[in-house]
């Protein structure tokens, strides 16, 4: 997909974030599993929430 960025002239996230694509996902995955942890928190969530976002922090993790 980069390559195709590159010949169609678009500024993609992808081009911008260059060989540190992995590195930002992996921020942005981390963000937002704190997010959702720190919302079930204070909405008093019970287990079947911490087991959802347990299988997308998963999902993530294995992708």
């Amino acid at each position: 997909d980069k390559v195709d960025d590159v010949l169609l002239g678009i500024k993609s996230t992808a081009l911008k974030f260059g060989d540190k694509t992995n590195l930002y996902l992996s921020g942005f995955g981390a963000s937002m599993i704190t997010s959702l942890i720190l919302s079930g928190v204070m909405s008093d969530q019970t287990w079947p929430y911490y087991t959802s976002v347990a299988i997308v922090a998963g999902h993530l993790v294995n992708q």
